[in-house]
């Protein structure tokens, strides 16, 4: 009897040791982080909060320098939606080639407040209407130049 005791002890421990192998794999695989990518982390972000209505920015500086970051989106989307933002601009008469935007993003990147630089009413509403559809860096508030008319 005194034989079996450190076989019986060696093969409990075996299956201790097996058993916990086998629920740490388990709990790994669990907690196994997927990768995402910023594109997918967006879209969770925007299904979670709720879209902000964009609106014209009531007071609203451009003494400030032109955002970088910004100002390349801005010219990105507006090479995306030149034909909406022509139209938008030949309401405007007489109205300059390139203006001055304030642009106000929320956490997910959605327009929440736009002011158009000498622009009358209609103009920067209408803008507001196009821009709402794009998609800008999350949690800006800065100045961009924003093209009216599309050069190739």
């Amino acid at each position: 009897m005194a034989a079996e005791t450190p076989r019986t002890m060696l093969r409990v421990a075996a299956m201790l040791g097996v058993l916990t192998i086998g629920v740490a794999g388990l709990v790994m695989n669990q907690r196994r982080v997927e990768t995402r990518t910023q594109q997918d982390l967006l879209r969770e972000l925007q299904a979670s909060t709720e879209a902000p209505d964009a609106g014209l920015l009531t007071e609203a500086s451009f003494d400030e320098p032109i955002d970088k970051p910004l100002g390349e989106r801005v010219h990105y989307i507006q090479r995306t939606f030149h034909g909406r933002i022509t139209r938008c601009s030949e309401k405007w008469v007489n109205g300059p080639d390139e203006t001055l935007v304030r642009i106000q993003t929320d956490e997910a990147g959605r327009l929440s407040g736009l002011a158009v630089q000498g622009a009358p009413d209609d103009v920067a509403e209408c803008l507001v209407k196009v821009l709402d559809e794009a998609q800008f860096p999350r949690s800006a508030d800065g100045v961009a130049l924003l093209p009216l008319r599309y050069e190739r």
